[in-house]
């Protein structure tokens, strides 16, 4: 199954197996060319195959649950620091909240990879 699927202010990309490529794409469409690529340290091994295709310029692994406001700071100050035009998360919610604390005060866009674990992971797409 594929799908996307628009709505404002996201939009949605589905597909199985499809994560760096539909990543890539929607890295393009942004026009962006200076990356924030933000994952736990646990999980950037991941984030760093699914964005290969990505211009990063910066890669953050400081995320913590429920993203307190230090962390968030800290990441804010980075991404000015690093003159990134782009947001991406890899991972769950952690890290997409860390994402959209940094979006919510700089304006940048942000499109988020959503890595569900079990016997299999399936990742997804979301873009804001």
């Amino acid at each position: 199954m594929r799908f996307v699927h628009d709505t404002l202010p996201q939009r949605v990309c589905f597909g199985s197996g499809e994560a760096a490529s539909s990543l890539g794409r929607e890295i393009a469409r942004l026009g962006a060319g200076r990356v924030m690529l933000i994952a736990s340290e646990n999980t950037m091994h991941l984030a760093d195959e699914i964005a290969a295709g990505v211009p990063v310029a910066l890669r953050h692994d400081e995320v913590v649950m429920h993203v307190p406001v230090e962390v968030a700071e800290r990441a804010r100050a980075a991404a000015a620091r690093s003159d990134v035009d782009a947001l991406v998360s890899v991972g769950g919610g952690s890290t997409t909240g860390l994402a959209k604390a940094i979006a919510m005060t700089s304006g940048l866009p942000m499109v988020a990879v959503r890595v569900l674990r079990g016997s299999q992971y399936r990742q997804s797409v979301r873009s804001a």
